[in-house]
């Protein structure tokens, strides 16, 4: 949504990562005002996975930010691609 990873930016150390996951703050850039998408952002983010979900796939799938997204498409191409690599 906006451009960089939230943890281990400037980091190879799978062990500097994982510290960072678990204790920085999530940060926006200035540039991202969209509030709603922040907050999508923070829920699939959350370090515990009971709020992580909130609900399940389904809940995700049903937000308001993903209301233009093909999901029957983007299983297809998925699985097109799958298939390539397993036939190459």
């Amino acid at each position: 949504m906006c451009g960089y990873v939230p943890f281990g930016e400037n980091s190879d150390d799978p062990y500097e990562i994982y510290n960072e996951i678990l204790t920085k703050k999530v940060e926006f850039p200035g540039y991202m005002k969209d509030a709603e998408s922040k907050r999508l952002m923070l829920q699939l983010l959350n370090r515990m996975p009971e709020v992580r979900g909130n609900g399940g796939f389904p809940a995700i799938k049903a937000h308001q930010w993903f209301g233009s997204f093909n999901w029957v498409w983007t299983l297809f191409y998925m699985h097109v691609l799958i298939f390539r690599r397993i036939n190459c």
